[in-house]
């Protein structure tokens, strides 16, 4: 079992730091890409507004704790691309009891996985997650944008 101080919350970050898979968020994106697609899955609107309405708490937590404008504005920026964008093409379509199903399915295998990476308290899943892989790439080109 993981130990929860900062020291090991940091070691955490840096070893699943670029890792998309340990994102939910992410898989939903996936999910979403191959319903428009047109394979044969079911529609993830649901799963897009229970992203969206967790990530408004996030939000607010942000906010509260005083997290940089530029975490702030980033969170903003990725989950528009692949939670609101996703969403506002989804209008039109009706969640059907299949997509209930498909989404605890889909929520199952994720923390089976969340498991399997070792992941084993809420503490080390919120800081990983919290990371963001695409927030951290585009950080990154900013900072080396500003150095150029």
């Amino acid at each position: 079992m993981y130990n929860t101080d900062n020291n090991d919350i940091d070691t955490i970050k840096k070893k699943y730091k670029y890792r998309f898979d340990i994102v939910f968020s992410y898989w939903i994106f996936i999910w979403y890409l191959l319903y428009i697609s047109g394979f044969n899955v079911s529609n993830p609107k649901l799963a897009l507004i229970c992203g969206i309405i967790v990530n408004a708490f996030a939000l607010i937590k942000m906010i509260y704790v005083n997290e940089p404008q530029i975490n702030i504005g980033l969170f903003i920026l990725v989950n528009t691309f692949i939670k609101l964008i996703p969403l506002y093409t989804l209008l039109n379509t009706k969640i059907v009891y299949n997509d209930i199903f498909i989404l605890l399915g889909l929520a199952s295998i994720y923390l089976l996985w969340i498991y399997v990476n070792n992941i084993t308290t809420i503490q080390q899943l919120i800081s990983i997650t919290n990371i963001h892989p695409f927030t951290e790439l585009i950080l990154k080109e900013l900072i080396l944008y500003k150095k150029l």
